[in-house]
């Protein structure tokens, strides 16, 4: 799922690029990255809601240190790249408030934990039937309405606690679903590769037909909604062994998220050069290696964390 929004976020300059009249074989990559790797976000809110969010003092605390430790490195490094003490004032608050950030998803997830106390309590009071219907009700009616009294789709957008909220109680009607009933994955596969090429093969038309744009980038697409359900029920109920290097991955997988969108890391401008110094497969294989090596940066640094915060802890 990080690696999904590392490539999402290779779109430097937002999918509207795409849509100037031109289409090669940049674009088309373009295309693909952003299609095949839109549901990043939805993945982590969904495992969020699959296994529930329980509130404990330590992993509170272990959340907010990674954010303020991220926020810190991120100005120290400014300062390094300006050559400069004298950062401008909004570079302080971004560190000292993480949450007041541009990265829309922390003030939004720390919402969704704030209000899980309450949505457990109603999963628990309720059958799998009246969550399931609730959350579509509701969905529906924030999707649509949009559509209707203002004449585009966008609904929540996606960037929202709210359309947190309704992933949140998706994942847990995907537990009890999973809990209750035997599937085959590669239907869900299927699914999920079938949707998403739909998406796709709408955008092309949209290159011409410049109708409803919002509705293939926003998180709440109704059919990013579904092939977001159909990745995770490939992954749900897989019988895996305790592999030590994945939970290190998964441990640091939220560094990921805050040192890649850091200024100082420069993640747009360096992939602004490589699409306009590179195209097709080197293009793919450049971009891959540019993602792979942020991600392990970002893993490094984050040890350092775990590291204090255990110092810390004891």
């Amino acid at each position: 799922a990080m690696f999904m929004i590392l490539m999402l976020h290779t779109r430097y300059n937002g999918i509207e690029a795409v849509y100037d009249g031109v289409i090669d074989v940049s674009h088309f990559m373009l295309f693909l990255f952003f299609f095949f790797s839109v549901f990043g976000v939805n993945l982590f809110v969904l495992i969020s809601g699959y296994f529930g969010i329980h509130l404990k003092r330590k992993s509170v605390l272990n959340l907010l240190f990674q954010i303020y430790f991220f926020g810190f490195i991120g100005l120290i490094g400014w300062m390094v790249v300006e050559g400069t003490c004298m950062v401008e004032a909004r570079y302080y608050v971004k560190a000292l408030l993480p949450v007041s950030q541009t990265i829309w998803f922390i003030p939004n997830y720390v919402m969704l934990m704030l209000f899980s106390p309450m949505l457990n309590t109603f999963c628990e009071k309720s059958s799998i039937k009246q969550i399931a219907f609730f959350t579509l009700t509701v969905y529906a009616l924030s999707y649509f309405w949009s559509a209707i009294m203002q004449g585009t789709i966008s609904g929540f957008g996606g960037y929202s606690w709210g359309w947190f909220i309704l992933l949140y109680l998706t994942g847990r009607v995907i537990r009890s679903y999973t809990d209750c009933h035997t599937y085959k994955k590669r239907y869900f596969l299927m699914g999920y590769v079938i949707l998403t090429l739909v998406i796709v093969c709408v955008a092309f038309i949209q290159c011409y037909v410049p109708v409803g744009k919002s509705l293939l980038w926003s998180y709440d697409c109704p059919l990013v909604y579904l092939s977001s359900i159909c990745l995770f029920l490939c992954f749900a109920r897989m019988n895996m062994d305790y592999v030590k290097w994945i939970n290190w991955l998964a441990a640091s997988s939220f560094a990921v998220l805050l040192f890649h969108v850091a200024p100082f890391t420069q993640y747009n401008y360096v992939n602004q050069l490589l699409f306009n110094r590179f195209s097709g497969i080197g293009y793919i294989v450049i971009t891959g290696i540019v993602v792979v090596a942020y991600y392990m940066a970002a893993l490094l640094i984050d040890q350092i964390r775990i590291l204090v915060f255990r110092k810390i802890i004891k």
